[in-house]
Order: structure tokens, then C-alpha cells, then sequence
């Protein structure tokens, strides 16, 4: 029973699910395509928001789940112009601008300390805040892109 446990740690099964992982994640991020499917990619955003230990697959899920959100509210509001490539193009700009953020960040993480100076400031500051506001954070970056997807 012990040695059960150890398989389920995430580290330790990651090499054979990154993979399956990102053919989950590109199903999301495709679900801009099907716009009246998104409801799929936003699912699968707030699943590794939720069901991740790895910070970065957290913050992957939690931009697609929002970018969804934020795209349907997008369409929601700007009726003039058609649907589908508005959430096309948003959606693309979006994930590609993310993507670029990423490698900035990572370029300058290797040239020098001051991004992990930053990120430990953040966690640092995180921690500082009290439990139930941390809790009451995460619930509500859960529920905003159900209830964005929902109110159109």
C-alpha cells in the first residue's frame, strides 16, 4: 500500500503523461475553433487549474479557462462583427501573446537572477496572505470563466 502512493506523486508519473497532457491542452486551446464548443477547453483549463500540482500547468490551465471566458464575453458585447473570427483571432492573439510572455521570461531567467528575485518576492508575498483569502482567490478564479461562459 505504501509503495501505491509514491506512483500517484505527479513527478513521478510526468514522464509518461506529458504526452496525453498536451494533446489534452491543444484539444482546449482548438475548442476556439468550435466557438460553441469552447465550453470542452474551458473544463479542461479549470482541470489543471484544479487537479495540477505543477505551478506552471496551473497557470497554463488558467489561461485558457480565462481567455475562453474573456473571449465569450467578447463576442457577447461586440455584435457588429462576426462571431466566429472574433473569437478566432482573439483567442489565437491570446494564447500566442501568452506563449511569447513565456519565452521572455525564460530567456531572461537564464540571462540573469532578477525573474527569480520576482517570483520569490510573489511567493513570498502569497504566503503572507491569510488562508481564507487565499481559499476565497482560487474559488473565485474557478468560478469567473464558468459564470463569463454561461451569461451568453
Amino acid at each position: 500500500m505504501k509503495n501505491i502512493g509514491k506512483y500517484l506523486i505527479e513527478k513521478q508519473w510526468s514522464k509518461w503523461w506529458r504526452i496525453p497532457r498536451l494533446t489534452l491542452y491543444f484539444i482546449g486551446f482548438f475548442t476556439y475553433f468550435w466557438y460553441f464548443w469552447s465550453f470542452i477547453g474551458l473544463l479542461i483549463g479549470l482541470f489543471y487549474f484544479v487537479v495540477s500540482r505543477d505551478i506552471a500547468w496551473k497557470r497554463n490551465g488558467i489561461i485558457l479557462s480565462v481567455s475562453i471566458a474573456f473571449i465569450t464575453l467578447l463576442v457577447f458585447f461586440y455584435k457588429g462583427y462576426p462571431p466566429l473570427n472574433l473569437a478566432i483571432w482573439t483567442g489565437i492573439s491570446i494564447i500566442f501573446g501568452y506563449f511569447v510572455i513565456l519565452l521572455i521570461m525564460e530567456i531572461l531567467k537564464r540571462k540573469n537572477k532578477k525573474i527569480s528575485e520576482i517570483r520569490e518576492y510573489i511567493f513570498l508575498s502569497w504566503s503572507n496572505v491569510q488562508i481564507k483569502y487565499r481559499k476565497l482567490t482560487k474559488v473565485s478564479v474557478i468560478i469567473f470563466p464558468l459564470i463569463s461562459w454561461s451569461s451568453v
